[in-house]
């Protein structure tokens, strides 16, 4: 039989299953009593808090409170981390402070808006900027002349002048009856072109004459005997 003081264990921590948004489960053998209790300092400072109990009855406060997808996680010695602050906050805080002091607070596993997140996770979280300093980028990054603002709401305006007066154009365009394209004349046909002459046959040349052949040269009459013959 349950005794009453565990039923309203039971209940207690059903609540904060219920009502936290982020629920850390974490190894805390080797952990000694006064880094414990620096521990839970840290964790209240960044609205968190530390709670052990015995397995079965945070079984039994899971599957009260809906959280039943933990009952599995739930083995071993374990602790569990309630916040409803930031995730990014509440697990600087933690891997910080035992970073820091050597503190055997292994973190093992969370629950963050009902959707489990593994550790490796849980430390890339711890890496990010809190919401104060990306707040204050967003207000520096918006914190741009007025002149800026009023070019950008004036141009807007162009624009939607613009557009209207385009549509009036349109429109006036349409109700105005486009011209009848006029037909074009034929185009001439292409004379036909005169045949040329055809090239006419050239007269074949005269053959050369043959050459009447030369006259031999006569014989010379000998010489009349000098003076004949001398009487």
């Amino acid at each position: 039989m349950p005794t009453n003081r565990k039923i309203a264990e039971v209940e207690e921590l059903s609540e904060l299953f219920s009502n936290s948004e982020i629920i850390l489960l974490a190894e805390y053998i080797g952990t000694s009593v006064s880094q414990m209790s620096e521990l839970r300092k840290a964790l209240n400072n960044a609205s968190a808090s530390f709670r052990i109990t015995k397995n079965t009855l945070a079984k039994l406060a899971v599957d009260k409170a809906n959280k039943s997808i933990l009952s599995e996680q739930i083995k071993g010695p374990i602790g569990f981390v309630f916040s409803n602050d930031e995730a990014s906050s509440v697990t600087k805080t933690i891997f910080d402070f035992t970073e820091k002091n050597n503190v055997p607070f292994i973190v093992k596993i969370g629950l963050l808006n009902d959707e489990l997140v593994d550790e490796l996770t849980l430390i890339k979280l711890s890496k990010l900027p809190s919401k104060e300093i990306l707040l204050s980028k967003l207000i520096g990054n918006m914190n741009s002349p007025i002149s800026n603002f009023v070019f950008i709401i004036s141009a807007n305006v162009r624009s939607l002048v613009t557009v209207i007066q385009r549509h009036i154009d349109q429109s006036q365009e349409e109700e105005t009856p486009a011209e009848e394209p006029k037909e074009e004349a034929p185009a001439e046909e292409p004379k036909e072109e005169t045949p040329a002459e055809e090239p006419k046959e050239e007269a074949p040349a005269e053959e050369p004459k043959e050459e009447a052949p030369a006259e031999e040269p006569k014989e010379e009459a000998p010489a009349e005997e000098s003076n004949k013959e001398e009487k």
